[in-house]
């Protein structure tokens, strides 16, 4: 009987670890989204390279970028939880005239 209550109590901390898992990456995700989209609402108007920080109820996301031409953008999307998980994606943008 103890054992199958250990065996039954692992497998349910396990469940929960892989949820918990599962809800980051989602976080990621979404934040991603969020800010690429928010990121290129504005992308007609930057003139110089920089950076700039969004803040999502999930967490943060920065933008590093660089300005290749007229119509295209090197940025590096970094996102952070609100629990600290962190995710980098690197993207080149076009950018509609």
């Amino acid at each position: 009987m103890f054992l199958f209550f250990n065996a039954s109590l692992l497998q349910l901390q396990t469940s929960q670890k892989l949820t918990t898992n599962e809800k980051e990456q989602l976080y990621l995700e979404t934040l991603f989204q969020m800010g690429n989209a928010t990121f290129q609402n504005g992308a007609n108007s930057l003139q110089v390279n920089g950076e700039t920080t969004y803040r999502f109820p999930y967490g943060t996301v920065t933008v590093e970028y660089v300005i290749l031409d007229s119509n295209d953008i090197q940025a590096q999307f970094t996102m952070v939880t609100s629990d600290g998980s962190k995710n980098i994606v690197n993207r080149i943008i076009y950018i509609d005239p």
